[in-house]
């Protein structure tokens, strides 16, 4: 299954002294992840709380419509009804698109696969598959005297632990011997600061 390359852990913050946060090529949650059938096949990267929409090309004047057939794993949900938008003019031959809202509520994967078929058939004429990978939520970082304060929201992240390493390196992240405590809607971990740089990260397992 072919892979959209975009980042999956929780956005690196990188601590010397004062804190100075990463930048990194996360898509904000304001932005909608929207997959359509140039996707087929592919796994495709989320964060907890981003909306999702996948939107596929058809004709429902024709008898035919795009369907959920199946969806393995909890870590994406629908969010809505799905919907038809027929293209400008409408008619028999005239396209559309169907969409399909869905919301990335914790880490973890999803499948989804479609079908494209007539109601009562159980022969599709086209399909879409894909997998959607579900990165813990973004952290937070502030300067609290001496102390440094990490913070990411609750929801979605029940199973999630926070890693460091000296540099980025898939070799050096190891699970940081630190308790989160819940604090609002977050959950906080509080850190002394050092001389040295020292990078985190959220996972899951």
């Amino acid at each position: 299954m072919k892979t959209r390359h975009q980042p999956f852990c929780a956005v690196f913050l990188l601590a010397v002294g004062l804190l100075v946060s990463l930048t990194t090529g996360y898509a904000q949650l304001s932005d909608t992840l929207v997959l359509t059938k140039a996707d087929d096949g592919t796994t495709a990267n989320a964060i907890v709380g981003q909306a999702i929409t996948v939107n596929l090309r058809g004709n429902l004047s024709t008898g035919f419509a795009w369907v959920l057939a199946s969806s393995s794993g909890n870590s994406v949900l629908t969010n809505g009804p799905e919907t038809y938008v027929a293209d400008a003019g409408g008619g028999v031959g005239v396209g559309g698109t169907f969409s399909f809202p869905f919301l990335a509520s914790e880490a973890g994967y999803t499948a989804l696969s479609f079908e494209y078929k007539r109601s009562g058939d159980g022969t599709p004429i086209g399909t879409f598959a894909v997998t959607i990978r579900v990165a813990p939520p973004r952290l937070s970082i502030q300067q609290a005297g001496t102390n440094v304060v990490i913070s990411w929201p609750i929801p979605g992240s029940s199973n999630c632990f926070l890693e460091g390493a000296l540099r980025p390196d898939p070799s050096q992240w190891a699970a940081l011997n630190v308790l989160p405590l819940p604090q609002g809607t977050n959950y906080t971990v509080m850190l002394g600061t050092g001389g040295s740089a020292l990078y985190f990260r959220l996972q899951h397992p």
